[in-house]
């Protein structure tokens, strides 16, 4: 991102024996601590490692090695390798190696039609005796009285999770572990929750009878992965994507990327996912908020998809303006209340308002068409950054993400009125 890259030109001069060869390159960069921070960057494919205890990959010393290296090639000394950058190297190539054994193993395994019947056999069952368990567990706590969870969240809700980790249902595991976090007092937020993992066990036990939407809608759910080969081999949409939102959230291992565009010909939005785990690069370019590409998507099989992948994906530069929509902020807001009721499970839904402002009603703050206002949940950052972009109380499009849980507007960027021309 912008942030790193600045961060990354001001290490120019905190360089120390700077080397390279036709591995990797290598330097040691001094920072606040008593040792300088050791950075080494394979020469096939630039993946980068560092002793720094940043989480951002690259981080801002990769970054800044490669701005040196490239700007003045003369200060890289051309040496055999340390050490210690052998040491990852050599590790990097036996994980490499590992990793191939494994894929080979695994596509030889995926070829026998016996075995993935019987490994897709065993999985199901798990599946649908952790869901019974879950209905059990629920009709407990319905029971017992939803008020009265305040204080067994603790201890109930981690132990119910352990159970779906164990029936390979880890996605409602971590909504479990969500809802046990929340504060107390917020029944209603945890009553939602808990009715979606209901009909999703449900649904599952009475998946023959619906369609094969709802049936891939459903699966995807509970962890079912869906083939990549198989949605690329699908329909696509072609149109000239805009970035209008870019999110990082933390993993246990890493970090997921989230990338929101909107088809300026189609009106749709797409999410693109990417992830950065255990120093392993992303798979995606890095996407700009702003930036146009002509691409062409395959969604995700399901009900009202956001998630796609791209088949094709190029980058232009000439920005095209954003056509108006034709609905007043009440007419938007009633889009998303259809997006759910086609679809009860959605966790999030993408929306663009145009001919909006910012307005501050005591402590909070929201957007306007002059008639109604959508409350945001921002940080401060964000909040000067919106007021600085709709200063004198310029109108412009807003990209908001709405949050169905707990029923937040999280703002994805804004673009004030001149800048659409």
């Amino acid at each position: 991102d912008s942030a790193s890259i600045s961060a990354a030109r001001g290490l120019a001069s905190k360089w120390q024996l700077l080397g390279g060869n036709d591995a990797a390159l290598w330097g040691l960069c001094k920072g606040s601590g008593k040792n300088p921070y050791q950075t080494v960057i394979a020469a096939g494919d630039l993946v980068s490692k560092c002793s720094c205890p940043s989480r951002k990959f690259p981080c801002k010393h990769a970054l800044s090695l490669l701005q040196v290296a490239s700007a003045n090639p003369e200060k890289i000394m051309a040496a055999e390798s340390p050490d210690w950058v052998q040491a990852w190297l050599d590790k990097r190539s036996s994980a490499q190696e590992a990793k191939a054994a494994r894929a080979e193993a695994k596509a030889s395994k995926a070829a026998d039609p016996k075995q993935q019947q019987k490994t897709a056999a065993a999985r199901a069952k798990k599946v649908s005796a952790g869901l019974a368990d879950l209905q059990l567990w629920l009709q407990d706590l319905l029971r017992n009285g939803i008020i009265h969870t305040d204080n067994q969240r603790g201890e109930a809700f981690p132990a119910m999770a352990k159970r779906l980790v164990d029936a390979q249902l880890a996605p409602l595991a971590q909504e479990l572990q969500r809802l046990a976090l929340l504060p107390a007092g917020q029944q209603e937020e945890l009553l939602y929750g808990l009715s979606k993992l209901h009909l999703l066990a449900r649904s599952y036990a009475n998946q023959e009878q619906l369609s094969p939407a709802w049936q891939a809608e459903i699966k995807t759910r509970l962890g079912f992965p869906q083939a990549k080969e198989e949605i690329l081999a699908g329909a696509a949409v072609a149109d000239r994507w805009r970035v209008v939102g870019r999110l990082e959230l933390e993993q246990q291992r890493g970090t997921s990327l989230h990338y929101y565009l909107f088809g300026l010909e189609t009106k749709r939005f797409a999410l693109l996912l990417d992830f950065t785990m255990n120093n392993v690069p992303p798979t995606l370019p890095p996407l700009a908020v702003g930036t146009h590409y002509d691409a062409e998507l395959c969604f995700y099989a399901g009900i009202n998809p956001l998630r796609a992948l791209p088949k094709t994906l190029n980058f232009n530069e000439e920005a095209l303006p954003l056509a108006a929509p034709a609905e007043p902020l009440q007419e938007t807001w009633a889009g998303a209340q259809q997006a759910i009721a086609a679809n009860p499970f959605l966790g999030h839904w993408p929306l663009w308002l145009r001919g909006v402002h910012y307005v501050q009603r005591g402590e909070a703050g929201g957007l306007s068409d002059g008639r109604q206002v959508l409350p945001l949940a921002l940080n401060p950052n964000e909040k000067i950054q919106l007021l600085a972009s709709s200063s004198g109380g310029r109108a412009g499009s807003a990209f908001v993400l709405h949050n169905f849980n707990d029923g937040r507007n999280r703002l994805l960027s804004f673009l004030p009125e001149a800048a659409h021309a």
